[in-house]
Order: structure tokens, then sequence, then C-alpha cells
């Protein structure tokens, strides 16, 4: 009964968040060596999402939908 409440209490919580949508910045990744030391070549957010709306896993033995 318990985690029934919680799980009533997160899903208030989480609706009560402002709806999500498009990146106001492309978002800059810095690159790190396995010291933790910056490396060049940066990533930003498009580079790796493109123009996909969203991001989606799968694991990487099922096929593509």
């Amino acid at each position: 009964m318990e985690l029934r409440r919680q799980t009533d209490t997160v899903a208030v919580m989480r609706r009560s968040l402002p709806p999500g949508g498009l990146l106001k910045e492309d978002y800059v990744f810095r690159r790190l060596d396995p010291l933790h030391r910056e490396e060049d070549g940066n990533s930003y957010t498009a580079d790796y999402f493109g123009s996909t709306p969203g991001l989606g896993r799968r694991h990487a033995g099922r096929a593509r939908p």
C-alpha cells in the first residue's frame, strides 16, 4: 500500500513539471581523457541527435523498429 501511495505522489509531481520542448541552445559536451583532462574536439547536442525529436534507447542486439 505504501508503494502505491509513493507512486501516486511521484505521478502528481511529474504532472506538475513544465512540458518538454526544443532545446534553447546547442549544449557543448567537453571531451575528457581517462584522467578527466580536457581534450580537443568538443561535441554538441546536434551531433548526437540531429533533427530527431527525441531520444530512444534500444538493446544493441535488437533490430530497429
